[in-house]
């Protein structure tokens, strides 16, 4: 089991294309119920890695002057636009590079880089400072949902129910040094690249993973029956979970501790075996319990739940 510790970034150039185009928000005009207006909000209001980020806002009323990122009431939040959709906290809205367009993002001594929610194919490399040398380069080769038939022929001519490739999540280790570090990533293929969250951070080795970790989602849609008996079913998003169980070494029973306790509630990606991408998720702990079970091993067992 690894964890991605996050870090601030900031965004040095913006590629992803961006079709809602509304006036930013402006502290000297008034405005009527249903205007739309864009704000930078601040990272200790709605994200924890990323320093401000535009969201678009709709008025609730008339005569509204106050400010959409502290007034939940006079403002509706509808989301981030495109062009920040990578960024916010929710890692099913996606954002769009056409090809050979990029995103390239700005830290300080990281080690990893996280996509969720990746489709198509896309270059990372890694510069210093202001300077155009690469010092790391990979591509990152989209598979999508790789089905074996195992029950016979009309299993192989016939997966309808399994033949939809689905998005995937990755991550991507390269070399970490002191200065600041500017990770960028581009599209590939001609039909662009779609990416759900950007983070960056240390990938941290908690311990191994032990085997029957339990994966399931959590389904967000309703399910409504009127008086009559008729049933209708809503279809909204939903979220992976998961139970794992990982054996740690006793020495690092502290470090291990203050780790988790440092990531509460703060969303980071969660990786239970690079093998699965069932086991690979980008979310919080809900619960975690450590066991001080043993001289050179002990158990942690940790409730994880991931971000629509």
């Amino acid at each position: 089991m690894r964890v991605l510790l996050p870090i601030k970034m900031t965004i040095g150039t913006n590629g992803f294309s961006d079709s809602e185009n509304y006036p930013a928000w402006d502290i000297n005009t008034t405005y009527a119920a249903g205007d739309k207006v864009i704000r930078s909000v601040p990272s200790d209001h709605l994200s924890i890695d990323i320093p401000n980020i535009d969201y678009i806002f709709e008025a609730a009323g008339n005569n509204t002057t106050s400010d959409p990122a502290t007034d939940p009431l006079g403002w509706i939040n509808l989301g981030a636009p495109d062009n920040y959709k990578a960024f916010d906290n929710t890692a099913t809205t996606q954002g769009f590079l056409e090809q050979n367009e990029y995103v390239e993002v700005l830290a300080h001594r990281v080690s990893a880089v996280f996509l969720g929610q990746m489709e198509s194919d896309v270059l990372i490399e890694m510069r210093i400072g202001d300077s155009d040398d690469i010092i790391f380069s990979k591509e990152v080769f989209y598979t999508g949902l790789i089905y074996n038939p195992t029950s016979g022929w009309y299993d192989y001519f016939y997966p309808e129910l399994i033949e939809e490739t689905g998005s995937q999540d990755v991550f991507v280790e390269f070399p970490t040094n002191d200065y600041n570090m500017r990770i960028r990533i581009t599209a590939l293929k001609d039909n662009g690249a779609k990416i759900g969250r950007i983070a960056v951070g240390s990938l941290m080795d908690i311990g191994e993973t032990k085997i029957s970790p339990n994966i399931g989602i959590i389904d967000y849609s309703v399910k409504e029956t009127d008086a009559n008996g008729n049933t209708i079913l809503k279809v909204r998003k939903f979220a992976k979970r998961a139970e794992i169980d990982v054996l740690i070494k006793t020495n690092n029973f502290d470090v291990v501790l203050a780790v988790l306790s440092r990531l509460r509630a703060r969303p980071t990606a969660w990786i239970g075996s690079g093998k699965f991408s069932a086991l690979v998720l980008y979310g919080f702990f809900r619960d975690f319990s450590l066991i001080l079970s043993g001289e050179n091993y002990s158990d942690c067992s940790l409730q994880l739940e991931g971000l629509t």
